[in-house]
């Protein structure tokens, strides 16, 4: 969850990262957006900086992918885990989805990592060149303060 939250990545993407995309030392990862066929590096938060180094640390010998499946591929596609991580955060709380409009969803993920790197005004117009429809590259979001 934490990957998907200061990244933005998609589930599919995180899911295929490879140890060999990323840079613990330099706090960056190179990531592929098969979706719009266009890579770009990322630097990790502090946040996410400190997971990858535990899973490094507990990673399996041989381990290729960062999150890897039972079998030692990449993990396939299930919503379930971070749907209760999400529920467990009490994100989805009545009182809590009523304020913010809505419950959240893996998606809103990465509508929260794209917000973060707004500045501090409510209302911030960015390019967001990862979105695979063109329409939505220019985005108008608003934000708590």
């Amino acid at each position: 969850v934490v990957a998907l939250l200061d990244t933005g990545m998609r589930y599919d993407e995180m899911a295929k990262l490879l140890w060999s995309t990323g840079d613990i030392g330099t706090g960056s990862i190179r990531i592929y957006r098969n979706k719009v066929d266009l890579a770009d590096t990322f630097h990790m938060t502090d946040r996410l900086k400190e997971v990858l180094e535990k899973r490094f640390h507990n990673r399996r010998p041989g381990a290729r992918y960062v999150f890897e499946s039972a079998n030692g591929g990449p993990r396939q596609y299930t919503a379930q885990g971070i749907k209760k991580a999400i529920e467990r955060a009490g994100l989805n709380d009545l009182d809590v989805a009523k304020e913010k409009g809505g419950k959240v969803t893996i998606h809103t993920l990465r509508h929260y990592a794209v917000c973060r790197i707004m500045p501090n005004d409510r209302f911030g117009l960015i390019y967001h060149p990862y979105h695979s429809y063109p329409k939505h590259h220019l985005l108008v979001l608003a934000h708590s303060a």
